[in-house]
């Protein structure tokens, strides 16, 4: 069940839901966040999420643990009697082998580090390694003050020296993953933070930034799984909690996406945007997308209850009525009395006048729908496809314990359904559809991480069913809701809170209560990561481009190697006309990002403002062959290479734009036509 937090609380962590829930109006890339609540807004034909198709933003994290103390930890500060401690190699252990001198500038160097005073401390341990080239330890503690700095890149390099004298130098290893995560070296990062989770499994912050580079790697239930890990070892950690909420929410986004992928003839399509609609309080979305599902599927029992529970909400009770009569029609073994629908009220929201005008089209819709007889929807767990699959298990010659499982789920005991048939699932081929009824069972009886645990295990191999997909989704978004709520009914004051908060404001548009919310969170730490970024962000949605650029360089000031900073700050310089600033910045990311489309694209709009078409040219065409699909730029090239007197190159890119158009005016008509037939 969900934590009992205030209504309020509850209004805004279900706004943060909207975020995940949003479709992308074109193909999505990898989008990126730091919260990982990244909105996808549409912009003269972009898709922001695109931005970050190379590049995601290490920033943002919001940590309860000090990163003092974690210096600390790993700090080596060896002295005579401490000198076997090290192994340094190529040299003897022994008290003796560690020289007064070595001691003494070491003493310096880590007294400095922890005054903070980081230039001193960089030179002595620069010192001792002219001496020491192979102490691995000095090596470390080296690369964890280019950390401090801020230098990751430089720390990579040092904090490799460490780990290939003393691979199991815990802290370099811890150190070198985190690195390797902030400059998106994201599969080396990995390798590095396991290391260090193979030393010690209770590693707190190899735990995290492992879980933040799943995440950054677009996989959100390792994600998700490596911080359910980490929290067996700090149950009350609010900080994982909170992670473990925006592993959730980006497997929500994912789920969504590939739903979106099925068509405006999926069922199972118009079932996640009723819910996202739900989600948003958007009632007339919600009972329009019921609506549109059991147009494809009139046979789903399901939808039909929550069909009537959003038509109650929206106080149409007859229509409401007539969905229940349906339900029980095609699921007679469920008490009515049981599902509670009297409890329900109606309750007004925002878009009465829209539920008011678009009465008649429900009713319409719903006349439309053909008519059914008593038990016709058996099993009636899900869509047609899972409920054929499970009706074969069913009907096979082991199915007496599966045919006493679908009794209970349709009388509505859903644990009990679940439990039944606990032995029957082998794990072979044909349990999936089994698999599937005791994990919809357990989500329907509210134990969410006992239906996590079905999925994960016997539905593993089935990700890629849309059945399977919107099962993922709900039971994702449930988690998600879960473990914000914790982090607001612990922290209500607390900076995750905040940012919660105001991620919320941002999803539903309101735009300066999300900024003036970031703002009262750098004044309690100015120093914070990916703060700058998420307001730069925002102005950039409203096209206030010196704004943003005030914003993204503040970011850069902060995190100079941000790469998703660079681009948005590139592309702010672009959009305001600054085609100077613009090529500086922009060159500087191509220089560690060399495939981004986006930013080539940038970079060509930049050159042609500076008359260089030649200039231009290449970086479209650059644009072009690392993201084939900004077709628009055919159209820049075959005006570019007319300018150019390339007559033939010309003629090659117009052929291609107007293709690209034909394609996208024949997505458009379709998409139309399956509206209007709705």
């Amino acid at each position: 069940m969900l934590l009992d937090i205030t209504q309020s609380s509850k209004n805004w962590i279900r706004c943060l839901r909207i975020a995940s829930f949003r479709l992308p109006t074109a193909k999505p890339k990898t989008i990126f966040h730091s919260g990982r609540l990244e909105m996808i807004s549409v912009r003269m034909g972009h898709c922001r999420a695109d931005r970050a198709q190379f590049r995601k933003q290490p920033a943002m994290r919001l940590q309860s643990f000090s990163p003092v103390i974690l210096v600390w930890m790993f700090l080596a500060v060896p002295t005579l009697g401490l000198a076997r401690a090290f192994g340094v190699q190529g040299q003897n252990n022994n008290d003796n082998d560690i020289d007064a001198w070595t001691v003494q500038h070491f003493r310096l160097a880590s007294e400095a580090q922890r005054q903070n005073n980081l230039g001193v401390a960089e030179k002595e341990y620069q010192l001792i390694l002219s001496r020491r080239p192979k102490f691995a330890e000095v090596h470390q503690n080296l690369g964890i003050v280019y950390h401090q700095q801020r230098k990751y890149r430089k720390a990579v390099k040092t904090l490799q020296v460490a780990v290939s004298l003393k691979p199991d130098l815990l802290g370099a290893q811890v150190f070198l993953g985190i690195d390797r995560y902030m400059i998106q070296e994201f599969k080396s990062a990995v390798g590095s933070l396991e290391k260090a989770l193979r030393l010690n499994p209770e590693e707190r912050q190899a735990g995290l930034y492992l879980a933040f580079t799943y995440l950054a790697l677009d996989s959100p239930e390792k994600a998700a799984r490596q911080l359910r890990k980490t929290a067996q070892y700090f149950p009350e950690d609010v900080e994982i909690a909170y992670h473990l909420g925006e592993a959730y929410l980006e497997g929500v986004r994912q789920r969504m996406v590939s739903l979106q992928q099925a068509g405006e003839r999926s069922a199972l399509r118009h079932w996640a945007l009723a819910i996202s609609s739900e989600q948003k309080g958007d009632r007339d979305g919600t009972i329009l997308e019921y609506l549109r599902a059991l147009a494809i599927e009139p046979k789903n029992v399901e939808l039909y209850w929550r069909l009537a529970i959003a038509l109650r909400k929206a106080g149409m009770a007859d229509l409401s009525g007539a969905a229940l009569q349906r339900y029980a029609l095609l699921n007679p073994d469920r008490d009515l009395e049981s599902l509670g629908l009297d409890a329900i009220a109606s309750e007004p929201s925002g878009d009465q006048a829209a539920i008011a005008a678009h009465k008649d089209s429900y009713e319409r819709l719903w006349e439309s729908l053909p008519a059914a007889e008593r038990g016709d929807a058996w099993p009636g767990v899900a869509d047609e496809f899972v409920n054929q699959a499970i009706g074969k298990c069913a009907l096979s010659t082991s199915g007496s314990e599966v045919e006493a499982s679908l009794k209970l789920y349709r009388k509505g005991d859903y644990r009990g359904a679940a439990e039944k048939i606990k032995g029957r699932i082998t794990g072979q081929p044909q349990d999936w559809p089994l698999a599937f009824l005791q994990a919809r069972s357990y989500f329907l009886a509210s134990d969410y991480d006992a239906a996590e645990q079905v999925v994960e295990g016997p539905l593993r191999n089935y990700f890629h069913l849309p059945s399977v997909a919107l099962l993922r989704l709900e039971i994702e978004s449930q988690l998600a809701l879960r473990y914000f709520g914790l982090v607001v009914a612990k922290e209500p004051n607390s900076d995750r809170a905040k940012l919660l908060l105001a991620k919320s404001y941002g999803a539903t548009g309101r735009t300066k209560d999300a900024i003036s919310t970031y703002q009262e969170i750098l004044k309690q730490a100015p120093d914070r990561l990916g703060i700058h970024l998420a307001i730069g962000q925002l102005y950039e949605d409203e096209q206030k481009w010196p704004a943003a650029i005030e914003e993204l360089k503040a970011e850069l000031a902060l995190a100079p190697d941000n790469a998703l900073a660079l681009a948005h700050l590139g592309h702010a310089y672009e959009e305001s006309q600054d085609a100077d600033q613009a090529i500086q910045v922009l060159s500087k990311l191509l220089e560690t990002h060399p495939e981004d489309g986006r930013a080539y694209a940038d970079l060509g709009r930049a050159w042609a403002m500076k008359q260089n078409p030649a200039k231009a040219i290449e970086a479209f065409e650059r644009a072009l062959l690392y993201d084939s699909n900004q077709h628009n730029l055919h159209y820049r090239l075959f005006q570019l290479y007319s300018k150019m007197g390339d007559n033939l190159k010309a003629k090659t890119h117009l052929a291609a734009f107007k293709a690209g158009e034909i394609d996208k005016q024949k997505k458009l008509r379709a998409a139309t036509a399956d509206l209007l037939k709705q």
